[in-house]
């Protein structure tokens, strides 16, 4: 599950596949890749319980509501949590884990420095 942005809206969705794609422009002379995700969205969270939480609870519902997204307004992972009753899903958010601060760590090894 992931937590993106569509225009200026925060949305929570279920990730299907990732996929790049390939656009041409007019003349199809020049190729451009772009990476993006065919995402499940979830409904905006609940006004209610999020206004009486002091915006910390987000309650969201499952739809059926499928968009292509590019993996750029990405923003974290989430965890979405079903409601006892199954009548939707708790976001719950890991503090540190967004997306914007994975990086790969360079290692250097020096093949002569054996022990």
């Amino acid at each position: 599950m992931i937590k993106f942005k569509l225009d200026d809206t925060v949305l929570f969705s279920e990730v299907i596949y990732f996929t790049r794609l390939i656009i041409r422009d007019h003349d199809a002379e020049n190729m451009q890749f772009v990476n993006v995700a065919l995402v499940r969205v979830f409904s905006p969270p609940d006004a209610v319980i999020l206004g009486a939480s002091y915006s910390t609870v987000p309650k969201c519902k499952a739809t059926d509501t499928i968009r292509v997204v590019e993996i750029g307004s990405i923003l974290s992972v989430v965890g979405m949590i079903p409601t006892d009753n199954g009548q939707g899903f708790f976001v719950v958010e890991k503090p540190g884990l967004s997306v914007s601060h994975f990086t790969a760590g360079e290692e250097v090894i020096d093949i002569n420095d054996v022990d």
